[in-house]
């Protein structure tokens, strides 16, 4: 079973493309791998794949950058087609039928017949035929039972005999096409077939490009209606309303055309090609045999002035030294063609930016750019050099600038003073940060909050927000767990101070400590003022306040002491501080696992 293509808007509005060879058909902008070619700047160069299995067509999303649309919603599987289906790429609308096209031509009236006809007359009539019938293929097509007669409106270029004006193309997609013109009215230049009476399939023209006016008076004038790629008259652009004569050319993108004025005057040479007649007895005879023979019978016997001779040998000698000088130039020097891969140079001058991506139209000659750049400057650097390549002759900019991103974030996150301690960076194109520190979980939900409203990219963000009571619960843990309780520290905006005493046994086990602090997210500085201590002056020494006056032994070791006129032995209670041992030298006390000392000798 056939099924068609046909083309209901776009640059191919009204072809009919029957799918009746091979089973699998892929559709894009390339030629070269597609067989369904699709002249539009938005379509990727493999677009969708469509593909035949018994009687059913299935058709599928190819494209990363612009997916096409079926029946108004993106496509992200293959489907199966049914009727009526409406397919979307670009610009160009295409719908899916398994019935048979079928287009009818307007018939044309018949003219009476003139006794005789100009030759102009006869060449018009043949042209306007043979474009009649040239524009067939371009007509709407209707998908109902019974064929519809399309409107004049998709017959782009009508040639109307009896104008005065003519428009004739003489370069573009459209060249050798006519249109006749009617004093006192105007015309729109365009492609587009809805809005424009003078109808231009070129891609490089605007739908509603410029406009033509004939006044009654017999003056023509022509203005630009804001198109992209300007209108020109004999080579210049033209600034609002610009009269034009006849025999003027007019660019439109790449379509050129010449205005015509057939009741002007056409001035001809007239340069007779045989010598006048002689009349029949206006010379005598004797006359009539001096001339003839006067009149040599060969060329041989001609006579030549000599001055005619020297001249006629000087120039030929010119000539042949002209021709030999030319051949000489040929022959030493070797004519080279380059050719040019200007994808390759565009690939080359962006390669050192790898956030920025690029799509290029070799028949419009139209780069588009889309992606990230770090900073402005960068950008400027981007369009500088992509200026410097000749064969560009449009840039379209889609490029984001990470820079006025995060600016523009900054100053609205400023405007809260608990999320002035955060901002956004971004270190390479195409990727931003969130950093900072908030007191709390809730302040923190808050600003999430608010980020997920006002910043347009967050697929691309990185959140690296700190609270700060959560790191600190994390320094506490690791500091319990590691045994040095006697340790405290200070947290402020990711610095951490660390102090207290620590036995030098444990020295190498506290250092190893600090590196995994450091290594938690959100730590920035590491202050320690720690103090390594041996077992003696790892204690407080408490001599000054307290005073021991006599003390019991058994053996060499002290059962009791008398401290401030009291007797206290090993686990009593001096001031909230346990006795932890009684030695002859020292009494040894702790609290809150802080561990102090009282130095005493009776001997």
């Amino acid at each position: 079973m056939v099924a068609y293509f046909v083309h209901e808007d776009g640059p191919l509005v009204g072809s009919v493309l029957a799918l009746d060879e091979g089973e699998e058909w892929v559709l894009g902008r390339d030629p070269k791998v597609a067989a369904i070619v699709l002249e539009d700047p938005m379509a990727s160069r493999k677009h969708a794949l469509l593909s035949r299995r018994g009687d059913n067509y299935y058709l599928e999303n190819v494209s990363k950058v612009n997916p096409l649309e079926v029946n108004g919603e993106p496509l992200e599987e293959e489907i199966l087609l049914h009727e009526g289906d409406s397919i979307q790429i670009g610009n160009s609308i295409l719908r899916f039928t398994e019935k048979k096209p079928r287009a009818k031509r307007p018939k044309k009236k018949p003219k009476e017949k003139k006794s005789e006809e100009t030759p102009e007359e006869v060449h018009a009539e043949v042209l306007e035929q043979d474009n009649l019938e040239r524009d067939e293929i371009y007509e709407p097509v209707s998908i109902e039972a019974e064929p519809v007669t399309p409107s004049s409106e998709f017959l782009p270029f009508l040639m109307d005999r009896d104008t005065r004006w003519l428009l004739k193309v003489v370069s573009g997609p459209n060249q050798g096409a006519e249109f006749g013109m009617n004093l006192g009215e105007s015309y729109i230049i365009g492609k587009d077939p809805h809005t424009a009476d003078i109808i231009f399939q070129d891609l490089s023209v605007s739908k509603q490009h410029a406009k033509l006016t004939l006044s009654l008076e017999n003056q023509v004038t022509i203005e630009d209606l804001g198109s992209r790629n300007s209108t020109l008259v004999n080579g210049f652009k033209i600034e609002g309303v610009q009269a034009v004569q006849t025999q003027d050319i007019i660019s439109t993108g790449t379509t050129s055309f010449l205005l015509l004025d057939r009741e002007a005057r056409e001035e001809t040479i007239y340069a007779p090609t045989h010598p006048p007649l002689r009349e029949e007895g206006v010379l005598s005879e004797a006359q009539q045999k001096k001339i003839e023979d006067e009149t040599p019978t060969s060329w041989r016997e001609t006579f030549i002035p000599t001055k005619h001779l020297i001249l006629a040998s000087v120039f030929s000698l010119l000539i042949t030294v002209g021709l030999m000088s030319l051949l000489a130039l040929f022959r030493s020097q070797t004519v080279v063609v380059h050719n040019h891969d200007e994808r390759s140079e565009i690939h080359k001058v962006l390669e050192p930016f790898k956030g920025v991506q690029f799509s290029y139209s070799v028949n419009t000659g139209t780069l588009f750019l889309t992606g990230h750049l770090l900073t402005s400057l960068e950008h400027s650097e981007v369009l500088h050099l992509l200026g410097n390549l000749p064969f560009l002759i449009r840039v379209e900019d889609n490029i984001i600038i990470n820079e006025g991103v995060w600016e523009s974030m900054n100053a609205l996150l400023s405007q809260n003073p608990n999320w002035r301690t955060v901002m956004i960076t971004s270190l390479q194109p195409g990727r931003f940060v969130l950093r900072g520190f908030l007191p709390t979980e809730e302040d923190a939900a808050a600003l999430q909050a608010y980020v997920n409203l006002n910043f347009p990219y967050l697929n691309l963000l990185d959140n690296q927000v700190v609270v700060e009571d959560t790191l600190h619960t994390q320094i506490q843990n690791l500091l319990i767990e590691k045994g040095f309780v006697n340790v405290s520290f200070n947290l402020n905006g990711g610095e951490v101070i660390l102090a207290g005493r620590v036995q030098e046994s444990e020295e190498k086990k506290f250092r190893a400590l600090l590196e995994t602090i450091g290594d938690i997210n959100g730590v920035r500085q590491i202050k320690n003022f720690v103090i390594f201590t041996t077992a003696s002056t790892a204690r407080i020494d408490l001599t000054s306040q307290y005073r021991v006056t006599g003390d019991t032994k058994l053996g060499t070791t002290s059962l009791y002491v008398v401290i401030n006129g009291k007797i206290l032995s090993q686990g009593d209670l001096l001031d909230g501080m346990i006795i932890t041992a009684i030695t002859s030298k020292e009494v040894s006390l702790e609290k809150d696992g802080i561990k102090y000392k009282i130095d005493y000798n009776q001997q």
